[in-house]
């Protein structure tokens, strides 16, 4: 009797969990990485932005954060709290900044103020993404 076995070479790898996938994906937009953050949604989907927008992913979600990251250079998401359960997760989180960019954001020009929002994400997510 062997005392350890070898891992089938032929095994599907596992999926990422819901807070893994959830925590790279957040990490990913605190890096200013689009492309990452875009890749971990499914092609076409939508991020409903409740009260400002719904951006169809990539094209209108990279051009949002794009806009973000102009007007709020030191934009950065802190994770408070992650519940996940199956395919879901909510994400608590909090954002902070300087509005002292170079470009507008929702129409308004910067003028150097510090921000501090604190939200909620419910994140689907299935195979990885």
């Amino acid at each position: 009797m062997e005392a350890a076995t070898k891992p089938d070479s032929q095994s599907k790898p596992r999926a990422k969990g819901p807070t893994t996938v959830a925590r790279a994906y957040f990490q990913a937009i605190n890096d200013h990485d689009l492309d990452a953050a875009a890749a971990m949604w499914e092609p076409g989907g939508i991020d409903r932005l409740v009260g400002m927008a719904e951006l169809r992913v990539p094209g209108e979600f990279k051009r949002w954060f794009s806009g973000v990251f102009s007007a709020i250079p030191d934009f950065r998401f802190e994770i408070l709290t992650v519940a996940a359960s199956k395919e879901n997760a909510a994400v608590r989180w909090r954002v902070t900044g300087t509005f002292d960019g170079t470009g507008k954001f929702e129409g308004m020009t910067p003028n150097g103020a510090s921000i501090t929002i604190e939200g909620c994400d419910m994140l689907t997510i299935r195979d990885g993404k």
